[in-house]
């Protein structure tokens, strides 16, 4: 005989309302500079331009505009999946586009500040080895404050841990639970059982024992 307990009104699982807003381009720019505004609120955040063949560089147009660079001040050239957040930032212009060289599309890694709030994102563009024209494919930014972004990530996910080792014998329905759910332990347990459920933002919202 299964152990049954019901749990009442008790927001296991927070529901987090959170999009990546992406804008695609596809334009390629023989000559001149372009703008891009990523988070879509009328203010320029970057411009990317040709200043003489083989020199393209990118161009911070505010203070809280900044690019993600190496060691030598040149934009990082990401791969897809590539985390964006971690590493070296520069507010800046005139930043070397070097890496994007004959690489076919990479990511540019974005951060905008807003309000006192922090956004990450990313642009995909393409170089080619004559330096002569650079494609803009898409860019993209993250409206949750403060969180990273991968390159290419297109759509915000809410990861939660889940320990698998009693997988077999726990089944919690609804999954996941938003405000009653029935938590069933398998027959196996039969003896005093601490459960504590913690929601996503790692608080806890009950303890109980199960006897």
């Amino acid at each position: 005989m299964k152990k049954i307990i019901l749990i009442l009104s008790i927001l296991l699982s927070t529901e987090i309302y959170s999009t990546i807003n992406v804008t695609t381009v596809s334009i390629t720019y023989l000559s001149g500079s372009t703008n891009m505004d990523i988070n879509l609120d009328g203010i320029d955040d970057f411009s990317i331009n040709i200043a003489s063949p083989g020199l393209i560089y990118i161009n911070c147009l505010y203070s809280g505009a900044m690019v993600q660079v190496n060691s030598f001040s040149r934009a990082v050239a990401f791969s897809t999946g590539a985390s964006i957040g971690a590493n070296t930032w520069l507010n800046g212009t005139s930043i070397p586009l070097n890496n994007f060289y004959g690489q076919g599309v990479k990511y540019l890694g974005l951060k905008i500040t807003v309000a006192g709030n922090t956004y990450f994102g990313w642009a995909s563009i393409s170089i080619p080895n004559s330096q002569n024209y650079f494609t803009i494919h898409q860019f993209a930014f993250e409206d949750t404050p403060n969180t990273p972004i991968f390159a290419n990530q297109t759509a915000s996910s809410v990861g939660i841990f889940e320990n698998t080792s009693f997988q077999k014998n726990i089944n919690l329905y609804p999954n996941p639970v938003k405000n009653d759910g029935v938590l069933f332990l398998d027959e196996k347990f039969q003896y005093n059982i601490k459960l504590e459920f913690i929601d996503v933002y790692g608080k806890i919202t009950i303890v109980d024992t199960v006897n």
